[in-house]
């Protein structure tokens, strides 16, 4: 199974990485962590499996055809997986975190007994999965994390072969590239970089369907920089910028075990049981969180921008040197 790990539209990156096992003769499932960004979904927090309709819901996991829809307190929306789904013809997994790193473990549990799965591999577009949480620019490190310390679970607990795919480095507009190469170069001098892959033609007319369906910008980059793209785009509504190329494309695969031992945030909340509780250990480390802003942003209805900027001097007095 390969999952996108850090919200809803890195379904899209997982896509690829499925295509590439696919031709070499795995049977691959397509899954998704399902959690829209505020811009789809103005309801703060993930989706968990009682705002799914029509959908099939076995233990811990759901699967999405292309008629899934959440319903939330602002309304029915379809996930970017159910999207996909349509697409493809076929269904798509959702492991949700609502139920933080304990529930991610559960559900990928549970559809392993369903499944037969032995290989799992979680992919981010852009690469803060890799943050170490002092980032000026990290935006949204709750879903990967509570993702990164579940994979970490999932191969400990469950016997799996695990690996993290990074894929369209700094395409989210969050970690620069400077600052996601000093973290691979400190990853792959500990034999923590397992390989590369990117995308090619052969993916290029499934891809190209898929994002007329899927609404994603850092899935999305990655593929219009293998079509050429190159320069500074902004993104998330002028709120950050990304420089692509055409090494926008490629995805880094990643030792989960060496990645979790370096990863301060994921270590904290790997035994948390809500997203909440996972959410309050990175604040109790002067972490403002995806979820945070969500919820000022629906509180206070002003610029994302400003309201990250309050949001992380109301933490700056809990983010000491020595916790990371």
């Amino acid at each position: 199974m390969v999952v996108g790990v850090g919200g809803g539209g890195d379904v899209v990156s997982a896509l690829h990485v499925a295509l590439r096992l696919r031709r070499l003769g795995c049977r691959v499932s397509l899954g998704s962590v399902p959690w829209e960004r505020w811009v789809v979904d103005p309801s703060p927090g993930p989706i968990g499996l009682e705002d799914l309709v029509n959908a099939y819901v076995a233990g811990g996991f759901a699967m999405a055809d292309g008629r899934t829809m959440a319903c939330r307190l602002h309304g029915c929306f379809y996930p970017q997986a159910s999207r996909l789904a349509g697409v493809l013809g076929e269904p798509v997994v959702l492991i949700p975190i609502d139920g933080g790193v304990e529930g991610f473990v559960e559900a990928v549990k549970d559809y392993t007994t369903y499944s037969g799965v032995d290989l799992l591999i979680g992919v981010d577009a852009g690469g803060d999965i890799l943050a170490r949480g002092y980032e000026d620019d990290l935006w949204s490190p709750l879903a990967d994390q509570v993702a990164l310390a579940g994979l970490y679970r999932a191969m400990r607990e469950l016997g799996l072969s695990v690996a993290v795919g990074v894929h369209g480095l700094g395409c989210d507009g969050e970690l620069s590239r400077e600052e996601l190469m000093g973290i691979l170069a400190d990853l792959a001098s500990k034999n923590g970089v397992l390989g590369f892959e990117g995308l090619s033609r052969w993916d290029e007319g499934l891809l190209e369907e898929a994002l007329r369906a899927v609404k994603t910008e850092a899935s999305r980059l990655p593929y219009e920089a293998f079509r050429g793209a190159l320069g500074v785009r902004s993104i998330r509504r002028g709120t950050r910028s990304v420089r692509l190329d055409l090494f926008s494309a490629a995805t880094i695969m990643v030792d989960v075990g060496k990645l979790y031992e370096a990863s301060p945030m994921a270590r904290r909340i790997a035994h948390t049981s809500s997203i909440w509780e996972a959410k309050e250990e990175l604040n109790s480390m002067g972490i403002y969180t995806e979820l945070d802003l969500e919820l000022d942003i629906a509180r206070l209805r002003g610029n994302p921008v400003e309201i990250r900027g309050m949001g992380r001097r109301r933490l700056s007095v809990l983010r000491r040197a020595d916790i990371f």
